[in-house]
């Protein structure tokens, strides 16, 4: 249940708000790096949480599984143990989802989208075979927008197949500028009809595997902190926690008042605006 505090009032770092609570729920990108480096306080804010004995969890709508994540938050200066105790990323979901014997989609053939430069590091994990026959594929698995997405989901729609959406962002901030993800294309393909499944935040899957990771601590003892609003702020309110909103990530170039109309609008519930995530102004 949300505390009665309102988003107006002038509680602008964590040094303030923090004693209620023992477990975080930390975004990533957009929060305390921007995929490239640590944003500028966030790192001392760990560091303050950790000594104030707070258990944190990065939660994130990325497709590769958590230990990749992990690798690159090493190359950040952040590392599990000193600064956080646990990864749990849309990748992670997606293995979950896709290899849980209930799932009618475990073991089927299936169809990449993404960025085919590399080997995704999600594929080996998932239990199934990959096809380049769009026809022969029981699914789609999307974790990136690729100069083939428009083409392939148009002939997609057309076989009617359903898209598994490995990363929900619409948006988001790499190296200090804001670019597209696939939720978008997504979004899409469902509004022309398509079936989309989707990993990740707002949904509460990923937030149920980690809380579970985290031991299920109470709901009221646990705050999230996120930068977007349709992704991080919504799936707070869908699981009645309390929740922090990060103004200076993707909705950094929209005027305080402006975003907060637009909030109530939508019926989405910060229990915090702050303009970063820092530990105090000092």
């Amino acid at each position: 249940m949300h505390k009665d505090i309102s988003p107006q009032q002038e509680q602008q770092t964590f040094s303030t708000i923090h004693t209620p609570y023992t477990h975080f729920l930390l975004d990533m990108w957009g929060v305390v790096h921007d995929g490239c480096n640590a944003l500028p306080g966030a790192i001392h804010c760990l560091e303050n949480l950790r000594a104030h004995n707070k258990k944190v969890l990065f939660i994130s709508n990325s497709s590769r599984p958590g230990h990749n994540l992990e690798e690159l938050m090493n190359g950040m200066g952040i590392e599990r143990g000193t600064h956080y105790d646990h990864i749990h990323s849309s990748g992670d979901a997606v293995i979950e989802g896709m290899n849980d014997p209930e799932n009618d989609f475990a073991g089927k053939n299936y169809y990449y989208l993404g960025d085919d430069t590399h080997a995704h590091p999600l594929l080996e994990h998932i239990n199934g075979k990959k096809t380049l026959n769009l026809e022969q594929a029981d699914y789609i698995l999307f974790t990136a927008l690729a100069p083939t997405t428009d083409m392939v989901l148009e002939e997609a729609l057309r076989l009617n197949k359903t898209l598994i959406c490995a990363n929900p962002d619409v948006i988001a901030i790499h190296g200090g500028k804001t670019g597209h993800c696939p939720g978008l294309a997504a979004q899409e393909y469902e509004k022309n009809g398509g079936i989309v499944i989707y990993y990740g935040k707002p949904y509460p899957p990923i937030y149920e595997s980690s809380l579970k990771k985290l031991g299920n601590p109470p709901k009221e003892k646990v705050l999230a902190v996120g930068d977007g609003m349709h992704t991080d702020i919504k799936g707070a309110n869908t699981m009645g926690l309390d929740a922090v909103l990060i103004h200076s990530g993707i909705h950094r170039d929209e005027p305080r008042q402006s975003l907060e109309k637009k909030l109530k609008m939508q019926n989405i519930n910060p229990t915090f605006i702050m303009n970063r995530f820092i530990w105090n102004t000092a």
